[in-house]
């Protein structure tokens, strides 16, 4: 299994290295200040890294806000399991 891994990664990598060869041409990019000229490789690399990571951030903190529910429900199971045993412990009264 590791083979096909570090054969799709190599694929992964020589593809990689043959967008860029064939899209070598450079790109004006206009960033109201200034202008520059860069490969269009590396603008659309810098691109989906850019997406890669504010994804990622995105996705971290989704993923904290559930940890930070879980950890509240779990709370609120305690204190609902700790007064279900107190109900249980106390003793019935008589009706008569």
């Amino acid at each position: 299994m590791r083979a096909f891994i570090w054969l799709f990664y190599v694929l992964l990598i020589l593809l990689g290295v043959t967008f860029a060869a064939l899209n070598a041409g450079a790109v004006q990019l206009n960033l109201y200040v200034t202008t520059l000229s860069i490969p269009i490789a590396v603008l659309i690399t810098t691109m989906f890294g850019i997406g890669l990571l504010l994804g990622f951030v995105l996705s971290l903190l989704r993923y904290w806000r559930l940890k930070m529910e879980l950890i509240k429900i779990k709370n609120q199971l305690k204190i609902s399991a700790k007064e279900i045993k107190n109900l249980r412990d106390i003793p019935l009264k008589d009706q008569h």
